[in-house]
């Protein structure tokens, strides 16, 4: 039997305290009916999160567009805070689909034939396509961090999004990547190995996403699902499970709508708005993917133009500065010529100024040597001369001497 909540909660929109009987408790979180509004549903965490009053508000202020009759997505339509004026859950509209199980059961081969034992390749096809496309809505609205534990599936391969405040909002590329690796992990699982799932685009993406790296966005599945679906053969509608009362509906008949498969508005499948400042739905998934595509295309050409620019920009500035090393690399060769020059300059000059330095040290040498000889040679001579002149003043004391010439008298006359 369900416990009573102990705290009592007020809503944000008209200030309504409510009552909640819980229903179930998840990890930081608990599930229980409100009893002054039978169709809505209170989500409350139970931990302390300084960020999840701002979380919720940008949840509130930026629902998905329109995924389509097969998906219903928990989103938030209301804040609730305590006594203290701290928001700590929302309220859903409650859904109608009792019989749901988790996606990692009906990914699971052996799970699948428990729990669904019905399924049919179109209803793999129809669940794949399903989460690839509520994932595809998210991403648009600028929601990622999404997890196999944000899926549930019933019985009309109709998929549930679920735990809505673990969503990441304004998520950046990196977290929206790793949720299309995540995505392509689950179809792999779901439909690698079928015949029927290796033809076609769907083919290319499933050998594609066996690269575990490999980043596959999310509408490019749901195109391709979408596709595979539509080649295969009609065949009447089966639900997934047997009825556990019995009373399964005809073979070809359409399940009647319940209030959660009525037309959905941008809160959420079949939710009410209740706050006059709630953002009005912008459009269908279909033109949103387009959008998104078109988008997707121009960013990346954006992106190519900007790579090409900044790639022409490195190469300007590479070929700038290999100019400018180029031009000193000439200037330091013609300072090292001119210096070397200096040097065989400077090197000429000392080799000519010791070559006339050792000219004239020779040439000194040599008249030194010249007057030495010469003094020398005098002195030879003047010694040969005296020893000649002894010699002949020995001969004239002892030998005879000769007759000496008279010398002319020398006349003047006096009168001229």
């Amino acid at each position: 039997m369900a416990d009573t909540f102990p705290t009592a909660l007020q809503r944000t929109s008209d200030e309504r305290w409510i009552t909640l009987d819980v229903v179930a408790r998840e990890d930081a979180r608990v599930i229980a009916r409100i009893a002054e509004a039978s169709d809505q549903v209170a989500v409350v965490r139970t931990d302390e999160d300084p960020g999840y009053d701002r979380h919720l508000r940008r949840l509130l202020a930026s629902p998905p567009p329109d995924a389509g009759r097969d998906i219903r997505m928990a989103w938030p339509v209301d804040l609730l805070h305590d006594m203290d004026a701290k928001v700590v859950g929302y309220t859903v509209r409650r859904t109608a689909s009792p019989r749901s199980f988790a996606l990692a059961d009906f990914v699971d081969p052996a799970r699948r034939a428990e729990i669904a034992p019905m399924a049919t390749r179109r209803h793999l096809l129809r669940v794949a396509r399903n989460v690839a496309t509520a994932t595809a809505a998210l991403h648009y609205a600028g929601h990622a961090s999404i997890r196999g534990t944000n899926f549930r599936v019933d019985d009309q391969a109709h998929v549930l999004v679920v735990r809505i405040d673990e969503l990441q909002s304004d998520a950046g590329e990196p977290v929206r990547q790793e949720d299309e690796r995540r995505l392509g992990n689950m179809v792999l699982r779901l439909l690698s190995g079928k015949p029927w799932a290796s033809a076609g685009t769907l083919g290319e993406l499933l050998r594609r996403a066996e690269d575990e790296a490999a980043v596959i966005p999310a509408q490019d599945w749901v195109f391709a699902l979408r596709d595979a679906e539509k080649a295969l053969p009609r065949t009447p509608a089966v639900a997934l499970a047997a009825e556990p009362s019995g009373e399964s509906p005809a073979r070809g008949s359409t399940p009647t709508p319940d209030p959660g498969d009525r037309p959905r508005t941008a809160a959420g499948p079949g939710l009410r708005q209740t706050t006059s400042d709630r953002p009005a739905p912008t459009t269908d998934l279909a033109t949103a993917l387009r959008e998104s595509r078109a988008r997707d295309t121009r960013t990346a050409d954006r992106e190519v133009a900007a790579e090409r620019a900044a790639s022409d920009r490195a190469a300007a500035e590479q070929a700038a500065a290999d100019r400018a090393a180029a031009d000193r690399a000439a200037a330091d060769r013609a300072a090292a010529d001119r210096a070397a020059a200096e040097r065989a300059a400077a090197e000429r000059a000392e080799r000519a100024a010791a070559e006339r330095v050792a000219a004239e040290r020779a040439a000194a040498e040599r008249a030194a040597a010249g007057r030495a000889a010469a003094a020398e040679q005098a002195s030879t001579e003047h010694a040969e001369h005296t020893a000649a002149v002894q010699e002949g003043g020995d001969r004239a004391s002892t030998g005879p001497q000769p007759e000496r010439t008279p010398e002319p008298a020398i006349v003047i006359d006096l009168e001229d």
